[in-house]
């Protein structure tokens, strides 16, 4: 307890402070002329300027801003700075870029905010849960006793002949797609 408390006393000071310096110090670059048929999307418009935001990171492939609803303080959202629905989309760049820095950033933001881990996620698709169209990885910094739990549910065990044929036709479906 002693802990929690002392992890949120010191974490409003520094997200006031982290805040500060991000919005002194970061604004979304303008969007690409190629951006028109996106500007619906709300990250887009945070990538344009149009929509403020926390910015914690930027660079010319990506954006990592916080969370305006986090599910702990320090949540964060990574995400390619150009529009793209689907992760199964983005450039292997881009793409190589977000995964090299989250672990990273997910690191500097647990330290701030005391945690003693974190969660990566992204949700691929409307039945995945995914709630904005524009690929996006949550940062989740995770404290001791936040009680967040994502309510993953376990199918039965699978037998082995049925995940050997799973794999079977995984395996073939990449050859197939050349991966």
């Amino acid at each position: 307890m002693a802990r929690t408390s002392r992890a949120f006393g010191l974490l409003k000071s520094r997200n006031r402070a982290i805040a500060a310096r991000a919005q002194q110090t970061k604004t979304p670059s303008p969007l690409p002329k190629n951006r028109a048929s996106v500007n619906n999307c709300p990250f887009c418009r945070i990538v344009g300027g149009e929509i403020n935001a926390t910015i914690l990171f930027e660079d010319d492939l990506v954006l990592a801003f916080l969370d305006i609803a986090p599910i702990n303080p320090g949540h964060t959202l990574l995400i390619p700075k150009e529009h793209h629905t689907s992760v199964t989309t983005v450039p292997a760049d881009c793409l190589s870029r977000m995964i090299s820095l989250a672990p990273k950033l997910a690191q500097q933001i647990s330290r701030v905010v005391d945690g003693d881990g974190f969660n990566l996620h992204l949700a691929n698709g409307a039945c995945a849960g995914q709630t904005v169209p524009h690929c996006h990885l949550h940062i989740v910094p995770r404290l001791p006793t936040d009680g967040f739990n994502w309510g993953w549910r376990s199918l039965d065990e699978l037998p082995a002949d049925e995940r050997q044929s799973l794999a079977d036709a995984i395996r073939k479906r990449m050859q197939e797609s050349q991966v």
